[in-house]
């Protein structure tokens, strides 16, 4: 067996708490399914809000639910001659440029597919169909042509939960998403494809990302995100010689990409494993990476501490924290947080399907979970301390628009309160809550 088949070479995750990294293969959508997991922009007056926005910021994350209500304005759409959407930035994954966050399900209809995998996600779709027509107000969040259960477990949530942080209450913000996460299980003559790198594919999403970020006019490009390298110590008989190269290779074309846009800021999450990232030996992309225009975020506690959490970053990117414990943004308008989204896999004499008293009590928390509640969610993490810092950034460039991305930063972190970690000099910056927010 080859390495690369059982060897994962370096790890990608979302910086939050958590996340499954591989969901249905997005590419073979079709039909009802393609409708609902890209759904037609709401009305809004879309060159108006375009004109508006007066600095454009990039999301590359898991996508953005751009019929949020509360950041219908902030959306910068790409418009045919009649000023109506054609795309907003773009999805890796589904291979268009509608970068919602929803999944479709796949993996049942999906001729190449593995048929061991089969049977638990049409079980699933079952389920979805058969609950959504028993208890039509569950409909919205149990679509069955969404796979809501990857949905759930690979934080399907978190892209729009950063875009929130980083646009809300300010028309004058634009967005544009770019799905990079999760990745698409590819099937290979009915088997699972192991080889496929899943690493090399996320980093070539980002980098793609970032070239088109800045193509359509973004100033300010945050990713809430990580590539890990291996530190050279863990280098079992030197098996991990070759990624420690490989992740050498990537940074070094991403901070060429940086150094020639120097007018861009790149905002990004330090991650959180309670470790120290540098550009030597615990290789991180991209926060190991040393470019004058790029900021790292840790995260604060609520006592405006380092929380346990948070990377530090060593490498020579500036480095700020802003709090990101319980923070409040938005989530997906068709998502919400249950437990009874992971059980639809299950059999019927499975919980809570195998009686109907726990059935019952599985559909009423689902109803108090997900009916009727704002689209609004917490979630923690260096992912939510980087929007919010990028948020900052934006203001900054509005009010600089001349500045280079190196003297935006010198003025976030000439701006920040000075504060004595150990021998370590903490730069904490005040970031402000949605209005929308509970607290």
């Amino acid at each position: 067996m080859k390495t690369t088949q059982w060897l994962l070479m370096s790890v990608l995750f979302l910086a939050t708490l958590g996340c499954r990294e591989e969901v249905d293969d997005q590419t073979i959508v079709q039909g009802p399914a393609l409708n609902f997991v890209n759904p037609v922009p709401s009305k809004r007056n879309f060159l108006q809000n375009n004109q508006r926005h007066k600095v454009i910021v990039a999301a590359i994350d898991s996508g953005t639910d751009y019929n949020h209500p509360q950041l219908l304005n902030n959306m910068h759409f790409t418009l045919d001659e009649n000023s109506q959407p054609v795309g907003l930035g773009y999805d890796f994954i589904g291979q268009d440029y509608w970068p919602s966050p929803y999944i479709a399900r796949t993996l049942d209809i999906n001729p190449d597919a593995d048929q061991k995998d089969v049977p638990p996600s049409r079980n699933a779709r079952e389920q979805a169909t058969r609950i959504s027509a028993a208890y039509p107000e569950l409909a919205a969040y149990l679509n069955p042509l969404r796979n809501v259960e990857q949905e759930f477990e690979s934080g399907a949530f978190h892209g729009t939960h950063v875009s929130g942080l980083m646009v809300h209450d300010d028309p004058r913000i634009g967005l544009l998403a770019y799905r990079v996460l999760p990745i698409n299980i590819k099937y290979k003559n009915g088997r699972q494809d192991l080889v496929q790198d899943k690493t090399a594919i996320a980093f070539n999403n980002i980098l793609q990302a970032m070239a088109m970020a800045v193509k359509a006019g973004a100033r300010v490009i945050n990713m809430s995100l990580a590539l890990k390298g291996n530190p050279a110590g863990d280098n079992l008989f030197n098996i991990f010689e070759d990624s420690t190269k490989k992740q050498k290779v990537w940074m070094a074309q991403v901070k060429d990409f940086m150094d020639r846009n120097p007018n861009v800021i790149f905002v990004a999450a330090a991650g959180n494993e309670s470790k120290w990232v540098d550009d030597n030996i615990n290789l991180q992309l991209p926060c190991g990476i040393s470019a004058r225009n790029l900021v790292c975020v840790g995260a604060l506690d609520k006592n405006e501490k380092l929380a346990y959490f948070s990377n530090l970053v060593l490498s020579q990117a500036a480095f700020v924290a802003a709090s990101g414990v319980d923070i409040e943004s938005s989530r997906p308008t068709l998502m919400c947080d249950t437990s009874f989204l992971s059980q639809l896999k299950n059999e019927k004499t499975e919980y809570p399907y195998n009686n109907p008293s726990s059935l019952n009590y599985a559909i009423k928390q689902a109803n108090e979970d997900c009916v009727g509640k704002a689209p609004i969610r917490k979630a923690s993490g260096t992912s939510m301390a980087s929007p919010a810092v990028a948020r900052v950034v934006a203001k900054l460039v509005i009010e600089h628009p001349n500045l280079s991305g190196e003297e935006i930063i010198k003025l976030l972190v000439d701006g920040s309160e000075k504060v004595q970690l150990g021998p370590l000099l903490l730069n904490k910056v005040k970031t402000d809550k949605p209005s929308w927010s509970k607290n």
